[in-house]
């Protein structure tokens, strides 16, 4: 990492930035590996407001050194004062536009969230909660997901949404349909997991017994 050599002004402003930032939605999907990131644009849309509240800017630029594709990130404060940092990535095998593209894109993704030190979260009422509340403001909470919205989601993993209050009910847990959000969230990201599978073996095994 490089830097100018004043930075008093600079790592104040990056201070009070922080204090003003929230967390990142993990808005993107990996299908490969059935998990959630945020996406660049969430990563900006969060570090992006409360740099430029405080006279400070991010600039990022991509090249080309050998095989890998590198980024320089810059952070500068309206007093001059600024640091940089440098990223590399191979290229790979695809030599071609989009491969640079794509490799950029992760690259300015990473560095931006790293940089700020922004923290990710599941979703934006989660991100923008913790910031209200860090505010002392309360917000309303969001209403709980539908009996369709459920029955779809549980249909998705192999059963419906009557089986999955039984398994619920057979294991002393909340009531889907009486949970709050965040708690349907929860269960959801738990049957998209290894919980399908938990929900259908019982399901086997209680069909077998009666």
């Amino acid at each position: 990492m490089n830097m100018s050599d004043n930075t008093d002004a600079l790592f104040a402003a990056l201070a009070k930035a922080q204090a003003e930032m929230g967390r990142a939605s993990k808005d993107g999907k990996n299908p490969h590996y059935k998990s959630k990131y945020a996406t660049l644009t969430a990563v900006l849309e969060t570090v992006l407001p409360p740099l430029n509240n405080n006279g400070l800017s991010l600039s990022q630029h991509p090249g080309l050194d050998g095989d890998n594709v590198t980024l320089t990130t810059i952070i500068a404060h309206t007093s001059g004062q600024w640091m940089s940092s440098q990223s590399a990535v191979p290229l790979g095998k695809k030599r071609d536009a989009h491969a640079y593209g794509s490799a950029v894109s992760y690259l300015r993704r990473y560095s931006s969230a790293a940089v700020m030190g922004c923290i990710q979260d599941d979703d934006d009422g989660n991100a923008a909660s913790r910031v209200q509340s860090r505010n002392n403001v309360d917000l309303p909470s969001a209403a709980p997901m539908t009996a369709p919205e459920l029955d779809k989601a549980c249909d998705d993993a192999g059963f419906s949404l009557d089986e999955m209050r039984a398994w619920c009910k057979a294991h002393k847990r909340p009531d889907p349909l009486g949970m709050r959000l965040d708690q349907q969230r929860q269960m959801l990201r738990w049957i998209n997991g290894d919980g399908s599978g938990v929900v259908r073996s019982w399901l086997i095994e209680r069909a077998g017994g009666e």
